[in-house]
């Protein structure tokens, strides 16, 4: 970034001479970033969320939502000469995010984060005033929950925060809870009840909520419709929402494997009359996807995935629907694909919508082929209209009303009703203008070495910045050529800029600028190869002072399903992962290792583990001098603190076992619900989600726990305390999922005299996010280590860090 060269040398200058210090515990709760930022659709405006650091939260009740907390909304005029600006009065009771622009630019939705509630309102621009609705809206999840019906109303769908499970979580338990054993110490009814098969109505359905529009200019608020609803969409041409209402739970047939794709509970879909509140279901047999879905442009039609009552639960195939009539199925051949993420969780139903003047556009196979196309289904039938181009890599990148942007490997592609063209070649760097969900992108930035273009599906293609490697576009504005990139630094230290056709960058602010007294050094790559003779790379974190001469003791991160071609972002110095911190632990004075151990979904998960492990290890210590390998330690979080855990029961080499929120017990897993559920059931009893993890998800354990009670045994680290040499820390959250594995495993470890810690924080989730707690764990976790690491392998540390008493 040109315009940040010279101040990032300057402060360089600075900290060279001044003394550099560790990074520590205190620089991690500290960290600010970025929420999301975007460019208003006329291109005047870029809005920006800045968060705070974790402790500068005013509550930490909110578990995952805590950073909403302390984010502050930030307003720059590309049309003006001057800074970005504050958009709202900060709150210090609550924080702020924002929502969709308006059609034209000039408002945008706001949601102020406080007392349990998240308040939506609606700001002008120009002038910062706020009209507030006094209703609560929940965070989107997987789609809207707010949108526009024009420039004048907003629709939206209000969540009372005591029946909103994003809300509520992490409050509700304890509240419930509370409130339960107080009934009962009065001789009150406090119990909870579930049922299965013939008892299966006994179990409770979520609470009905309202759709609701929202009139800025006279703060009207008025109500549209009722129901348990999730998530909504509206047409262009403001007539009709469609809203999915989250209805009676789902049972999964006996031989069918539970799948982290399947719903909970039936989608059904219905549309609403804006203007009378009338409600229409098209297909009352349908359960909908959670994404995609794509209105025609007249907003007579809505496509989108569902499945009917009867088909397996992964069985999702395309439908029109409208309030004209019933739904309609496109097609019986197409299909959509099914994906896997890198840890082994699967999505949703890879599969994707849009329009062609009339005809539907969507992204298929029909089998017996494996292979995603992308069709247009028209009155005649389907048409392949990409098998004479490499596969699509993906859903589209851009959509509008007549077609779509898609990537392949020979570049991008227009698909119009004009047919299929060659937008940009391979060469190009993309960049997409991040969309809110449900949404889809209406641009991308291609970026070449000699400058830079904004691409449209219709073509009205024009000058934009180019992004050099290093730098990150976090939105492209569909008008003006602007783009709004972030530069990391390798101290951590990050810029924001906005920058313009002509690549002068104009700044917006930077987080963290104290960053650049700590000293650092970049991450070292360490090629080896796998279990399976493939090629990996592995990444090797080392302090700033550390030597060829040096016994510098050594803690592997592992995190089993995980493969890292480049640096893992999440371990860098401006990343607030809270308990395993990559920096804070070399801040100590240990090296860290975090290995790619990629795992094949077909296999179970802990054969070799320990030995993969010790392959990117023995590696470490040939290419880089000055390592103590020949002991490490082990130290990660959830399944991460399953890998450390069970990679001690195989080897006897590893010195300490730190697991954060392991899983310990699959066959626990496989059945076990947390206090949330208990609680309160409607909104978390989710028993489908938990079975799905070990049946096909990550734990990849391939079966039922009645059936296949061996491989959940043999995988578990429960089962295998005997072969634990290693001293064992553990940390875990009394409302994470089901604490009592990991009492069971340090029980078991008690009964043959071994050495081992448990903490369980009270009032935690599955990430501790209490900043004394955090505080806590990694003090104790470096106690832990100075007393069972070798003496020749200990680090040295600048200060001492106490545990809490």
């Amino acid at each position: 970034m040109r315009t940040f060269a010279g101040i990032a040398a300057a402060c360089a200058l600075v900290a060279g001479a001044a003394q550099a210090r560790p990074y520590t515990v205190e620089d991690l709760l500290s960290l600010e970033s970025l929420g999301r930022v975007a460019f208003s659709p006329d291109g005047r405006w870029l809005v920006v969320e800045r968060l705070g650091g974790w402790k500068t939260a005013p509550t930490f009740e909110n578990d995952l939502l805590t950073g909403d907390m302390t984010s502050r909304l930030l307003v720059l005029d590309l049309q003006g000469a001057g800074g970005v600006r504050p958009l709202l009065d900060p709150d210090p009771a609550g924080g702020d995010t924002f929502g969709q622009f308006s059609p034209s630019g000039a408002q945008v939705i706001v949601y102020r984060m406080k007392n349990r509630r998240r308040e939506m309102g609606v700001v002008t621009l120009a002038t910062g005033a706020v009209a507030w609705s006094g209703v609560s809206v929940e965070p989107e999840l997987f789609a809207g929950n707010a949108r526009w019906r024009g420039e004048d109303e907003v629709i939206a769908i209000a969540r009372d925060p005591v029946s909103s499970p994003m809300l509520s979580f992490g409050w509700h338990t304890q509240v419930k809870l509370t409130e339960a054993w107080a009934a009962a110490r009065r001789g009150a009814f406090s119990g909870a009840v579930y049922g299965s098969g013939r008892f299966e109505a006994l179990n409770p359905q979520l609470e009905a909520n309202e759709l609701f529009a929202f009139a800025p200019a006279t703060g009207k608020v008025r109500a549209l419709a009722r129901g348990p609803f999730s998530a909504l969409t509206v047409a262009p041409n403001g007539a009709t929402a469609a809203v999915i209402s989250e209805e009676e739970r789902l049972v999964l047939p006996p031989d069918q494997p539970a799948s982290t794709a399947n719903p909970n509970r039936r989608r059904r879909l219905s549309l609403v009359d804006l203007a009378t509140g009338r409600q229409v279901r098209p297909c009352p047999a349908c359960d909908l996807s959670k994404l995609p879905w794509r209105w025609s442009s007249d907003g007579k039609s809505l496509l989108a995935l569902a499945r009917t009552e009867g088909t397996d639960l992964g069985d999702y195939r395309y439908w029109r629907f409208s309030m004209a009539g019933p739904a309609e199925l496109l097609s019986k051949t197409l299909i959509p694909g099914q994906v896997a993420t890198q840890a082994g969780i699967e999505t949703q139903p890879q599969g994707d919508v849009a329009w062609v003047g009339r005809d539907a556009l969507v992204l298929a196979r029909e089998p017996p082929s494996q292979r995603l196309d992308w069709w247009r289904v028209t009155s005649r039938g389907p048409v392949n209209l990409t098998a004479r181009i490499p596969a699509p890599r993906g859903r589209a990148l851009v959509k509008d009303q007549d077609g779509v942007l898609i990537a392949t490997a020979d570049g991008l592609f227009r698909l119009t009703s004009h047919g299929i063209s060659l937008a940009a070649g391979a060469a190009a760097k993309i960049s997409v203008n991040p969309p809110l969900r449900g949404e889809a992108a209406d641009v991308a930035l291609l970026s070449f070495p000699s400058g830079g273009c904004v691409v449209s599906v219709g073509g009205e293609d024009h000058p934009g910045p180019s992004v050099e490697d290093g730098a990150t576009p976090l939105a492209v504005a569909s008008r003006g050529g602007w783009a709004a990139v972030t530069h990391h630094r390798d101290d951590g230290v990050t810029d924001l800029s906005v920058r313009g056709p002509s690549g002068a960058d104009r700044p917006v602010l930077t987080l963290n600028p104290w960053l650049a007294e700590i000293s650092t050094r970049p991450p070292i790559p360490i090629h080896h190869t796998g279990l399976r003779g493939e090629a990996l790379t592995s990444w090797l974190y080392l302090p700033p002072d550390h030597k060829p001469g040096d016994h510098r003791p050594l803690v592997v991160a592992p995190y089993p399903g995980y493969a890292y071609p480049a640096p893992p972002a999440d371990r860098r110095p401006e990343s607030t992962r809270l308990d395993t911190s990559v920096p804070v632990i070399v801040g100590a004075g240990y090296a860290v290792l975090v290995p790619s151990l990629p795992m094949p979904m077909d296999q179970e998960p802990a054969p070799g583990l320990a030995d993969a492990i010790l392959i990117a290890v023995d590696a470490a210590g040939a290419q880089q001098p000055g390592l103590a390998t020949a002991r490490p330690a082990l130290w990660n979080s959830s399944f991460g603190g399953w890998g450390v855990l069970m990679a001690a029961t195989q080897s006897a080499r590893f010195s300490a076992v730190i697991a954060a929120a392991p899983i310990t017990d699959f066959v626990a897993v496989h059945g076990e619900q947390n206090l949330a559920a208990i609680a309160d059931p409607a909104m978390f009893f989710t028993a489908p989600a938990s079975q799905a993890y070990t049946e096909t998800g990550q734990a990849r354990v391939n079966g039922l726990s009645w059936t296949a009670l061996d491989r959940y045994i043999r995988n578990s680290p429960r089962y295998q305390t005997d072969k634990l040499t290693a001293p064992v820390l553990m940390f875990y959250g009394d409302l994470d999922f089901n604490p009592i594995q990991a009492m069971a495993l340090f029980s078991s470890l008690r009964r043959q005299g071994k050495d081992a810690e448990l903490v369980i924080y009270r009032g935690e989730s599955h990430i501790i996010l209490a900043p004394d707690n955090v505080r806590d764990l990694y003090a104790r976790a470096f106690a832990f280590l100075d007393a069972v690491m070798p003496a020749s392998a200990r680090a040295e540390r600048a200060a001492e860090i106490r545990p809490s008493q």
